[in-house]
C-alpha cells in the first residue's frame, strides 16, 4: 500500500449512495481489499454484486465471512450453515493463491476462532496421484468433525465402501468421492448426495474442520482443566459438570458449548489477525453504522455474560469470544481506511414507469418497446449494457422477446472478462444483481429485469430449509424443569431440559419432554417449532400419553368445531349478500371539495382504501370491509370520507369507539373537518351530562344529528336512529361478539 493510500479518511455513508456503488468500485480495484459492512445481509449483498460485476476470473475471487446472530450466552446453538461457511472461507484464505476481496460484517471482525495451527493441522488437501493412504484420510475426517455413516447423504457425514471414501462438506452442494488404488488417490469425483451418483471429475478436494471445536487429546485435556476451574468459580452444579466432561471425552458438542468453546484452545485467535495477515486496502462500507454496530455488540456480550453468571451457567467472559474495544481501537489507529471514489449512479425508475404505464393500459404499445428503445439509445452512445436476470428461465424469455424486436443481444450465465465486456453492446446474463444502475462516467449500464418488468419468471429453486425461530429457541431454553409445553402431534407434556445427543452419527441439541408414564420425547432443535409454550396456569392439566388417542381426539373435536364454524360463517355471508343494501350517491363536487380540504398528502395505500370504501358505498351490496393500518397511517381519514358521503346522501353515521378519550379526540377532529359543510357531529359518552345525552339521543331519533361518535353508551337500548346508513367500529378487536 503506498503512502497516498495510507492516509486516514472516513468512508462515504452508504445510505446516501446507490447500493451497487461500492461493489462497482471494488470491481475496478486490482489490489487485495478487506471490506467491512455493518451487518451480514449487507455483506452478502456486496459479495454477490461484486461476483456479478467482476465476472468470470481465474485469478481473482470474492470471499465473504459473516458471523453468528446474537451472543454465545443466548443458549441457542450456532447455525451449522454459518459455521460451514466460515470454515470454508478460512480454508480458502489459507490455501488459495488467487487475489482476493474479503468482505465481512462487524460481528465477524470482532470475533475469534480456533488458532491457525489447530485449523491447519486438522485440514488436508487431496490431489490425484498423492499417496496419503485411506487410513490417514479417515482419521483426518474424524478430527475435522465428520461422522461415519452408511452413506454420506447429509452435510458432515462420510462413508467407506471398499476403495471409495465419500464425504459431504456442509459448504458444498455436492459431496466428494475419493477412489484409492492402494495408498494412492486414483480419482476424485463430485457426487449427488440424494442419488449417490457420481458427477464430474475434479483434480482437488479438501478436508477442513466443520465445527468450531477440534477435538484432540490436547484440546480435550485443556478444556476439562479450564472448565473445572470455571465451574468452581461460577458455582456450577457438579452433576452438570460431570455430564459436560463426559461429552468432551466422547467428542460430542454438549449443550452450552457455544459459551465455553475457547477453553479448548486456551486462547482463541482473533479473526482480525487472519484477515489482515496480508497487506490489504481496508474499506468501511458505512463508518457510522459500523461504529454503532460495534457498540451494540460489546454491550450485548457484556449483558449476556452477566446474565449467564447470574443464572450459574458455564460461560467464559466476552474477551474470550471477541476482541476488546481497546484492541479494536489499537487496530484502527494503525490502519488507514481507504476512501473509495464511489461513482454516482442513476436508477431505472423512469424506464420502469414507462413499461408499467403500458401494462396498466394508460399508454399504447408493447411492454418491451421502451426497453428496446432504451437499448438502442445506449448502443448509439457506446454504452456497455447488461440485462441481469434471476435464472436461465427469465434470461431466455427476455432474449427471445428482444431478438423478436431486432435487438442485437448476447447471453451467458455471467459476465465475460472485462476486455470482452468492453466490446459487446448488450449482454443478457442469468445472475441477478441487487439493483440496476446507469454509470454515465464509465458508460456502463446494468438493467435488472425484475426492476423494470413485473412478474418476470425466475428459474425454479429448491425451497429453503425451514429454520427454527431464534426467539422460540430462547423461549424454550428459558423454560424451567416441569413447565408445560404442547407438541403439535403428541399434546401436553412437561419440559425437562435441553440435551446434546448423538443420533445416527450426527450430534445435535434436543428438547426433552416428559409424557404420561414417564415416557420421554426428544425433539430436535431443528424442529423446535413443533413445540409451543403453554401460557395458562396449568391447573387441572395432565400429561398426554405418547401414542395415545386423547390428544388426537381433542384435535379432531377442534377441527370439527372449526369446520362447523366455517359453515356457519359461509351461511351468514351468503344471507348477507342476498339482502339488499343501501346505495349512496356517487361522489360529487362537494365531496371532492371535502377531500381537497385534507391537510396532508394521501399515501398510495390510503387512496386505494378510500376508493374501495367509496365503491362499496355506491353499490347495493351490503358493506363489510376491514381497514387495517398502524397508528398514524390515516385510517380516520378513510372513515371520514365514507361518513361524509353517507351524510351527503341523507343518512346518519354511527362511529363506535372503545374509550371515552378516543371518542373526544375523534369529536374534535370530525368537527374541524365537517364544520364548514353543515354536518352536525355529536359525541355520546360518560363525559356528557344526563340532559346533554337526552338531547343528543333526541337529535338522532329526529335526524338532526348526522354523525354520532360514542362508546359503549351508544349500545344501550334508549339510543335509536331515524335513518342509520353507515356504522364504523374503531379498534373493532376491543369489542366482543355480542356488541358487534
Amino acid at each position: 500500500m503506498n503512502e497516498r493510500e495510507k492516509k486516514a479518511a472516513a468512508s462515504i455513508p452508504a445510505s446516501a449512495l446507490h447500493p451497487v456503488s461500492l461493489p462497482l468500485w471494488l470491481s475496478r480495484v486490482d489490489d487485495a481489499c478487506l471490506v467491512v459492512c455493518a451487518d451480514a445481509p449487507r455483506a452478502l449483498q456486496v459479495a454477490r454484486d461484486l461476483e456479478v460485476l467482476r465476472g468470470a476470473s481465474e485469478g481473482w475471487e470474492v470471499v465473504c465471512l459473516t458471523g453468528y446472530s446474537g451472543t454465545p450466552y443466548d443458549g441457542v446453538c450456532n447455525d451449522p450453515e454459518i459455521t460451514w461457511s466460515r470454515n470454508a472461507a478460512r480454508h480458502c484464505l489459507t490455501t488459495s493463491q488467487k487475489g482476493q476481496t474479503l468482505i465481512c460484517d462487524a460481528a465477524t471482525l470482532l470475533s475469534r476462532w480456533c488458532p491457525s495451527k489447530v485449523f491447519i493441522d486438522a485440514s488436508m488437501v487431496l490431489r490425484i496421484g498423492d499417496e496419503p493412504g485411506r487410513a490417514r484420510l479417515l482419521a483426518a475426517l474424524g478430527t475435522a468433525g465428520y461422522s461415519r455413516a452408511d452413506a454420506a447423504i447429509e452435510p458432515g457425514l462420510f462413508a467407506v465402501r471398499g476403495s471409495l471414501v465419500d464425504f459431504f462438506p456442509g459448504s458444498s452442494p455436492s459431496g466428494f468421492r475419493v477412489d484409492f488404488f492402494g495408498d494412492e488417490i486414483d480419482a476424485i469425483w463430485r457426487f449427488d448426495p440424494c442419488s449417490q451418483r457420481r458427477q464430474e471429475r475434479v483434480d482437488v478436494a479438501s478436508v477442513y474442520p466443520i465445527r468450531e471445536v477440534v477435538f484432540t487429546a490436547g484440546t480435550k485435556k485443556r478444556a476439562v482443566q479450564q472448565l473445572r476451574e470455571l465451574a468452581s468459580d461460577q458455582c456450577y452444579p457438579s452433576r452438570r459438570l460431570r455430564s459436560t466432561i463426559q461429552a468432551i471425552d466422547d467428542e460430542v458438542e454438549f449443550f452450552g458449548i457455544e459459551a465455553t468453546w475457547p477453553a479448548f484452545y486456551g486462547h482463541a485467535e482473533p479473526v482480525l489477525e487472519t484477515l489482515t495477515a496480508q497487506d490489504r486496502l481496508v474499506v468501511f462500507d458505512n463508518v457510522e453504522l459500523i461504529d454503532s454496530r460495534f457498540t451494540d455488540i460489546f454491550e450485548a456480550f457484556s449483558s449476556g455474560f452477566n446474565d449467564a453468571v447470574h443464572h450459574h451457567d458455564l460461560a467464559l467472559p466476552p474477551p474470550s469470544h471477541i476482541i476488546s474495544s481497546e484492541e479494536l481501537k489499537s487496530w484502527r489507529s494503525r490502519t488507514a481506511l481507504r476512501t473509495p471514489d464511489l461513482p454516482p449512479l442513476s436508477s431505472w425508475e423512469t424506464l420502469g414507469r414507462s413499461i408499467q404505464l403500458i401494462l396498466d393500459g394508460t399508454n399504447l404499445g408493447e411492454p418491451l418497446d421502451p426497453l428496446a428503445d432504451e437499448l438502442m439509445l445506449l448502443g448509439q452512445r457506446d454504452f456497455r449494457t447488461v440485462i441481469s436476470c434471476d435464472g436461465e428461465l427469465a434470461r431466455d424469455g427476455i432474449l427471445e422477446l428482444l431478438r423478436a424486436r431486432g435487438v442485437s443481444v448476447d447471453s451467458g450465465a455471467d459476465l465475460r472478462p472485462s476486455d470482452a465486456f468492453a466490446e459487446m453492446v448488450t449482454r443478457v446474463i442469468s445472475t441477478p444483481i441487487s439493483r440496476g444502475f446507469l454509470d454515465v462516467v464509465s458508460k456502463t449500464a446494468f438493467i435488472l429485469a425484475a426492476d423494470i418488468l413485473p412478474n418476470v419468471p425466475s428459474s425454479p429453486r429448491l425451497a429453503k430449509k425451514r429454520r427454527s425461530d431464534p426467539d422460540l429457541l430462547r423461549q424454550v431454553s428459558a423454560l424451567g424443569e416441569g413447565d408445560w409445553v404442547v407438541h403439535v402431534d403428541h399434546g401436553f407434556g412437561r419440559f425437562l431440559h435441553l440435551q446434546r445427543m448423538v443420533h445416527d452419527g450426527i450430534s445435535g441439541d434436543f428438547a426433552v419432554v416428559e409424557y404420561a408414564g414417564g415416557d420421554k420425547l426428544y425433539v430436535p432443535v431443528a424442529r423446535i417449532d413443533a413445540l409451543q409454550v403453554y401460557r395458562g396456569t396449568g391447573k387441572g392439566l395432565r400429561a398426554d400419553k405418547l401414542g395415545g388417542q386423547r390428544w388426537q381426539n381433542a384435535k379432531k373435536k377442534v377441527a370439527d368445531s372449526v369446520l362447523e364454524l366455517a359453515h356457519r360463517l359461509l351461511e351468514i355471508q351468503a344471507q348477507r349478500q342476498s339482502l339488499p343494501g343501501i346505495c349512496f350517491a356517487a361522489p360529487c363536487d362537494i365531496y371532492r371539495e371535502f377531500a381537497r380540504a385534507f391537510p396532508h398528502t394521501e399515501t398510495t395505500d390510503q387512496l386505494a382504501a378510500i376508493d374501495d370504501v367509496i365503491a362499496d358505498l355506491t353499490t347495493t351490496a351490503p358493506m363489510d370491509r376491514l381497514i387495517c393500518g398502524d397508528v398514524g397511517f390515516g385510517k380516520t381519514e378513510v372513515a371520514m370520507r365514507g361518513a361524509f358521503l353517507a351524510a351527503l346522501s341523507g343518512y346518519q353515521v354511527a362511529i363506535l369507539v372503545p374509550t371515552t378519550v378516543l371518542a373526544e379526540q375523534h369529536g374534535v377532529t370530525f368537527r374541524e373537518r365537517f364544520g364548514r359543510f353543515a354536518v352536525r357531529v355529536e359525541v355520546l359518552s360518560r363525559f356528557r351530562s344526563k340532559n346533554e345525552s337526552k338531547e343528543i339521543i333526541a337529535g338522532l331519533l329526529s335526524g338532526a344529528v348526522d354523525i354520532v361518535i360514542g362508546t359503549h353508551r351508544m349500545l344501550t337500548a334508549d339510543v335509536g336512529f331515524k335513518q342509520l346508513g353507515l356504522l364504523v367500529v374503531d379498534e373493532e378487536q376491543r369489542f366482543g361478539v355480542k356488541h358487534k
